[in-house]
């Protein structure tokens, strides 16, 4: 495709998206419950380090000895992977679900403002460009849920790093470089 073909396509897809939002009816209410929670990195952080803890665990037969003995086993390598997978995504997936049901439960009873669930959430100014259409409940949900699926990436991401690497203290330095690397690259390039 040529340069102008892809910035028409652009154009025309950005129609599109925001043309579901035009019958969409604005109201005024409380922000602040959501807002604070979609604004707060703290538990994302917290998450990770929570993340850090279970791969360590899994990783514990390396401090007894039983690696080679877990690993030379067929049916050892595959289950116990499968296992630890499952294990993983299961509780943090359930972790992160709690900690942000907690945090949006908190926010409302701070703020106030569950009356306003139903509004849709390009009322809120942080979200006018938002081109989901739906209500601000539909939009809780849906922000936990890809908080969800994003803790699990970094937690299988850990995971990963730390498998491979069998040096603990190696590992921690290189999870370190590309968590620096990427909170420079998010905080001082400009957008």
């Amino acid at each position: 495709k040529t340069e102008n073909n892809t910035v028409n396509d652009n154009i025309e897809k950005t129609v599109q998206d925001y043309s579901k939002l035009k019958n969409i009816k604005l109201s005024i209410g409380i922000d602040e419950p959501i807002v604070s929670v979609v604004n707060s990195e703290l538990p994302n952080y917290l998450l990770i380090v929570f993340s850090l803890f279970l791969v360590l665990i899994f990783l514990e037969e390396r401090k007894q000895g039983l690696w080679t003995l877990i690993y030379s086993n067929p049916k050892g390598r595959l289950h116990l992977a499968l296992k630890r997978a499952g294990i993983l995504s299961i509780i943090t997936a359930f972790a992160t679900a709690v900690m942000y049901i907690c945090m949006f439960t908190t926010a409302f009873a701070i703020y106030g403002g569950t009356a306003d669930l139903s509004r849709n959430v390009q009322s809120i100014a942080m979200f006018k460009n938002f081109v989901f259409p739906m209500s601000e409940l539909q939009f809780i949900v849906f922000y936990i849920g890809v908080t969800v699926l994003m803790q699990m990436a970094l937690a299988f991401i850990l995971w990963l790093i730390f498998s491979f690497i069998q040096n603990i203290t190696f590992a921690f330095g290189i999870t370190g470089i590309v968590f620096a690397g990427e909170f420079l690259i998010y905080n001082y390039l400009p957008y």
